[in-house]
């Protein structure tokens, strides 16, 4: 057969930019047969993704989405493809590092002047609003695209000072018919999410504001914000106390108008909440009062060598240095379950409390072959996915090289299968042996509660004689009775997700509401070998809400 690669784009693999679980990002020179040339990323999928038609749709989605969002701010993704018909993405190649490597004291000793920090947040802002508010040029209409998972590790800051979002992977567009079925989720990131998320209100760009604030944060403190707080006036307590540690040396007469700013994005209230241009106008409005250098200055002394991380070891998988050519329209890909896609710290909650994957319920049906490779490369090109291997050009020299490569990653990837087989039946027996231990907890448990209910009882009948041989009246106070008129307690934790027991008797995981009668209970938190119990006594009146806090071991 003719070689016909002088009729299609060929990219030079330069370096191995980043591996993943599903494969390698490469910087890439690109060019086509008229002479154009470009430096871009080039992300080379695995074949062997399987379908899930949840991912499917939400990928559909978000294809559809990122077609219509442009934006200095935002990643651009240029094209999709396919190389000896494995998937591959060609997207926007962006130097530098993610913001959470700059706000890491460990991985960045330098200072961050707040110059520096106001313009990153009026960048992010302006692409916030751009997203949302921005008509379509095919509709005219507003996009209402919200991001909903801004933090710190989906900004990408180039060493000529350029600042990008990342990661539109679980975005939403609220004038577009979604494919993807998840109304009863919350996405994100639970340290960044907004307090009417986390209470099952659903998202909203105040919403992504909010996260926009925690981020603006942590830029300033350079350490976690931590979970929103449980209600208004508790949630204003921290704020207080985390802006008492910001660094103003030399911008002290602007220290009340960055205070104020950062209060209107974290307010409890998202109806409270700054507006996305209003709080551009007063971040570029800051950066032009503040003292220090520009964004550009600082990012190109402090960021010209950074370096995020090393590119794993793939051996002979490393294809640097080859030239790949571009398959004929024709060609296309297969690919499946995409398994640990999505990075642990974004997660979905169900609107009912409890923690769950973003992918747990496939749908019925789904999309073509040719959405699914549309929506892969849009997928991977927000979410940072890797590659393996793809074939060279088609010459007689190296085909036997393409097929012992195959060889080798189907072996790799039986491999892979059996120690995934072996994986679940190990992790099916650590849930039944975490089952038996559950029960034997729970019932433990009860057993302690019936004891010291019997105790009580007894201590009451010693008072109550006591009592009457002295023929004086006990002063000493008693927990009301159980049996009371019903109320509304909610229980909590930080960080979610902690078993909880009330009075012997499991019901589920934190957060948790539930109705009980008034009166004494005993609440017990089971985290991981320790049970923490706390005796609590409900009235109509009374406490509402307990909260156990892992760091300190304590229930408040």
């Amino acid at each position: 057969m003719a070689d016909t690669s002088a009729n299609r784009r060929k990219f030079k693999l330069v370096r191995l930019l980043g591996v993943g679980g599903f494969g390698e990002v490469y910087l890439a020179d690109m060019s086509t047969p008229s002479g154009f040339t470009k430096t871009v990323a080039l992300k080379l999928l695995k074949d062997d993704i399987a379908t899930n038609d949840d991912v499917a749709a939400r990928m559909h989605d978000e294809a559809r989405m990122l077609g219509l969002l442009r934006h200095r701010s935002i990643v651009q993704a240029d094209d999709l493809i396919t190389i000896s018909g494995r998937i591959a993405v060609v997207m926007e190649y962006i130097p530098g590092c993610n913001l959470s490597t700059v706000l890491s004291r460990a991985r960045f000793k330098h200072e961050i002047p707040l110059r520096v920090v106001l313009h990153v947040i009026a960048e992010m802002a302006d692409a916030l609003v751009a997203a949302f508010s921005r008509p379509s040029t095919v509709t005219g209409e507003p996009l209402r695209v919200l991001h909903r998972d801004i933090k710190p590790a989906n900004v990408r800051i180039t060493p000529d000072g350029e600042v990008k979002i990342l990661d539109f992977g679980i975005a939403r567009a609220e004038q577009m018919d979604r494919a993807a079925e998840t109304q009863e989720i919350a996405l994100g990131s639970l340290y960044y999410m907004a307090p009417e998320v986390l209470d099952g209100r659903g998202a909203s760009l105040a919403s992504d504001i909010y996260a926009l604030g925690v981020t603006f944060t942590e830029s300033l403190i350079r350490e976690r914000f931590g979970l929103a707080g449980d209600t208004a006036d508790e949630h204003q307590e921290k704020i207080t106390r985390k802006l008492t540690s910001i660094d103003f040396k030399g911008n002290e007469e602007h220290q009340e108008k960055i205070q104020a700013l950062l209060f209107s994005m974290l307010n409890f209230d998202p109806d409270q909440r700054a507006e996305g241009q209003e709080i551009v106008s007063r971040a570029q409005g800051l950066v032009a009062d503040l003292n220090g250098p520009t964004m550009v200055q600082w990012a190109r002394e402090m960021l010209v060598d950074i370096h995020q991380g090393d590119t794993g070891d793939i051996g002979e998988a490393d294809l640097t240095g080859t030239d790949l050519f571009e398959d004929p329209p024709q060609s296309t890909g297969e690919f499946n379950d995409p398994g640990d896609l999505f990075d642990e710290p974004t997660m979905g909650v169900s609107l009912s409390g409890e923690p769950t994957f973003i992918f747990d319920t496939p749908r019925k049906g789904g999309p073509s072959k040719n959405v699914l490779i549309l929506g892969a490369f849009l997928l991977f090109t927000v979410l940072g996915g890797g590659v393996w291997f793809s074939m060279y050009s088609n010459t007689t020299a190296t085909e036997k090289a393409v097929a012992q490569t195959t060889a080798r990653f189907q072996a790799q990837a039986k491999a892979a299968e059996e120690a995934k087989a072996a994986e679940e039946v190990k992790a099916a027996e650590e849930a039944k042996a975490a089952e038996e231990a559950k029960a034997a907890e729970e019932a433990k448990a009860a057993e302690e509660v019936k004891a010291a209910e019997e105790a009580k009882a007894a201590e009451e009948a010693k008072a109550a004689e006591q009592a009457k041989a002295t023929k004086t009246t006990s002063s000493t106070p008693r927990a009301p009775k159980k049996g009371g008129p019903p109320v509304d307690i909610k229980l909590f934790s930080a960080p979610l997700g902690i078993q909880v027991l009330v009075d012997g008797k499991s019901i589920g995981k934190t957060p948790k509401k539930l109705t009980i009668a008034s009166g004494s209970h005993t609440v017990t938190f089971i985290d991981g070998d320790k049970k923490i119990r706390k005796s609590i006594n409900v009235t109509s009146g009374g406490k509402s809400k307990w909260t156990y806090k892992q760091a300190s071991g304590s229930v408040k």
